[in-house]
């Protein structure tokens, strides 16, 4: 059966040279206080993002917008919806009109500072998704590259390891299919060194002012510690003691890529990384 699978593999790749994915990235947008309407420079960030990715290979186009605790719940409402709206508008007159674009008023996000008079600008913002298809190589068996093994026995205290296609799906606090082998590797490998203990960093991409990201799956601004927490809650489940493990969220406080030009650079900031805490 293995060899038979392995045959059929070969022969699909001999007869198709590319793949289609469908993959996602997300724009962020930033607003002064009750307003809506976009201005130079937001004009310019949508312009530039649409630029990256090819128009051709844009799909659709979700635009999420909130506001926050200033004003009441009904206005704050209908100014996030205003704010998706004329967004949704603007993309609508630049890309081809197949492109599916929606778009939702999510109103205010509780703060997370308490007696700001001037509001809390993290919240007072639109997440442009963009969904969009690339194309992959397709590699025979005999080359698909494989996780390496991590070096934790020969790693000292204070030593950071950066995990190869250890990445994140844009806005989410989960891998990618790509990287889930290279989870497995670092649980294999902490099983095997009972006496290390490492500290699981989380990090974002796409931003550069210090902050964290909006987590899409739970509408917080903490991204870069869900990172972290997704893979010390992985560990733990799968044996690896708590005592041994502990993690922090970075935000964009520290990219490896600056600035970001490609999806690759982005990708490369969309990480974790693991620091040997003691050994």
């Amino acid at each position: 059966m293995k060899k038979f699978l392995i045959c059929f593999l070969m022969i699909i790749g001999s007869y198709f040279n590319n793949l289609i994915a469908f993959t996602a990235d997300t724009l962020r947008l930033y607003y002064d206080i009750d307003q809506s309407s976009l201005n130079s420079k937001q004009l310019q960030q949508i312009d530039a993002f649409v630029k990256l990715h090819q128009p051709k290979e844009i799909k659709a186009l979700d635009i999420i917008a909130f506001a926050d605790f200033l004003a009441d719940t009904a206005y704050n409402f209908h100014l996030s919806q205003h704010r998706a709206d004329n967004v949704k508008k603007y993309l609508a007159s630049k890309l081809d009109s197949k492109i599916i674009i929606r778009s939702t008023g999510k109103g205010e996000l509780p703060p997370e500072l308490i007696n700001q008079p001037l509001g809390f600008p993290e919240n007072r913002r639109v997440e442009i998704i963009m969904q969009f298809q690339s194309k992959m190589s397709i590699k025979s068996v005999e080359t698909i590259e494989k996780p390496e093994p991590v070096e934790l026995a020969k790693a000292k205290e204070g030593d950071l390891i950066v995990l190869k296609n250890f990445n994140f799906q844009p806005g989410r606090h989960f891998l990618t299919p790509a990287s889930q082998p290279e989870l497995e590797v670092l649980l294999n490998s902490l099983a095997e060194n009972p006496d290390i203990h490492i500290e699981i960093q989380g990090h974002i991409c796409c931003e550069f002012t210090g902050k964290d990201g909006l987590d899409q799956d739970t509408y917080t601004n903490d991204l870069s510690l869900n990172r972290a927490n997704y893979i010390y809650t992985y560990l733990i489940r799968n044996g690896i003691s708590s005592e041994r493990l502990s993690y922090k969220g970075y935000g964009s406080t520290k990219p490896l890529i600056y600035p970001e030009k490609t999806l690759a650079d982005q990708d490369k900031n969309r990480r974790v990384e693991i620091v040997i805490v003691k050994k």
